[in-house]
């Protein structure tokens, strides 16, 4: 049985990290797959003998989602900057939007006199809710592409939900067209398209900066090992990159340094603070022979060392790594979520059609039947439970 932990790109919600979970587990093959949403990795175990990693991918492909084989800290860092700095952007514009959308719509309620008539507002109101609608765009690629795939999402419910309340506005400009002026007060819904999307947008946004900070613990243990290591080759001292230090190569360490791998002390003596291993605060007496580990500090005297373990076999890469399979472990109120979440957008969507056909069949307008319909769709979310348990269970064990 083998065990690989790989990224899972395009995941927005609990409805798609349990979309995905539910795929791998369906593979003939897949011992176990957990897929985490706070992390966007998915820990699977499988038998190489009737699986690999390429029907694997294909399997998620199908879905609407990605499989990134390595997941390297760094980039993933960077590549979250980026997806949040967009986010950020994005939403900065569809908020001004929206505030313009306000005034034209709520203005003329609260006292407010625009120098508009019918129809130009409600063009106006078109244009900014497209607006707002571009802005958000990557609802409706990913809700209405999950939806096609049959594994529909929150983005699939905010989808349906603001675009049927900007067609059903889009009519309502028709009606003005053809004199019907109450439609501009009784058919027009576009400040609701814009406030929905930059509401959800805004969730969306801090939802990112929250699991942005959790990998802070994971940034900070890398960042202990130093960069650079001085190697003994053919008897002179070498700088070179701390990642090509290879088992056997003698390593040297001047007082003030951090050792770049694990080895044995050949020659020299020196205390080195192993604190962020052992917790123990007095520095450790190195000599001949003496284990010595990545990321310690050395603090007196000069010593020489066979490397003996590199990379990903360093104590320090070791913990790295407990705290990441910490981090997306789950607990049982996350797998409680995740049970509610793989049902709840179909369910929501069932009840948002049944909410429509009970108010036009007890003799409601059409509008108001619609817009408690899109109520239902809009103010669904699973997400809160099925992000914050897994978030919460990332900071407890990065500060511990």
């Amino acid at each position: 049985m083998k065990e690989i932990q790989v990224g899972i790109g395009g995941m927005t919600c609990a409805s798609c990290s349990s979309a995905v979970e539910r795929t791998l587990n369906k593979l003939e093959g897949v011992d176990k797959a957990q897929v985490n949403l706070a992390t966007e990795t998915a820990t699977i175990a499988f038998d190489e003998s009737h699986l690999d990693l390429d029907v694997i991918k294909k399997a998620v492909q199908r879905i609407g989602y990605s499989v990134v084989e390595t997941v390297d800290q760094k980039t993933k860092e960077e590549e979250k900057r980026r997806d949040l700095a967009n986010l950020g952007h994005r939403l900065i514009i569809s908020s001004i939007l929206t505030v313009f959308l306000l005034v034209l719509a709520m203005g003329p309620m609260l006292g407010l006199t625009l120098p508009l008539s019918h129809l130009t507002n409600a063009l106006l109101q078109l244009v900014f809710a497209a607006g707002t609608m571009i802005a958000g765009s990557a609802f409706f690629t990913k809700g209405f592409s999950t939806l096609v795939k049959r594994e529909p999402n929150m983005d699939s419910l905010v989808a349906i939900g603001t675009t049927a309340s900007f067609l059903y506005s889009f009519w309502g400009i028709f009606e003005i067209l053809r004199g019907n002026h109450m439609a501009a007060h009784d058919h027009l819904y576009f400040e609701g398209v814009g406030t929905i999307l930059t509401l959800v947008m805004l969730g969306r946004y801090l939802e990112h900066r929250s699991k942005g900070k959790t990998g802070d613990a994971i940034r900070k243990l890398m960042e202990l090992a130093p960069a650079i290591a001085t190697v003994l080759r053919d008897g002179r001292q070498v700088s070179i990159d701390a990642s090509q230090v290879q088992v056997g190569d003698i390593v040297m360490v001047k007082p003030g340094e951090k050792l770049p791998v694990d080895g044995v002390v050949l020659s020299g003596f020196s205390a080195i603070d192993e604190s962020l291993l052992t917790g123990e605060s007095l520095p450790v007496e190195k000599s001949l022979g003496s284990e010595v580990y990545a990321a310690t500090l050395n603090t007196t005297g000069v010593l020489q060392y066979r490397a003996s373990k590199v990379g990903s076999d360093t104590a320090l890469a070791n913990i790295i790594t407990l705290v990441q399979q910490a981090q997306g472990s789950k607990a049982p109120i996350a797998r409680v979520a995740d049970k509610i979440s793989g049902v709840f957008v179909p369910i929501v969507m069932g009840i948002s059609v049944l909410t429509l056909l009970a108010w036009l069949i007890a003799g409601t307008p059409v509008d108001i039947a619609i817009l408690r319909a899109v109520s239902v769709l809009v103010i669904a979310c699973p997400c809160s439970l099925g992000l914050a348990t897994p978030i919460a269970i990332m900071v407890s064990s990065g500060k511990g």
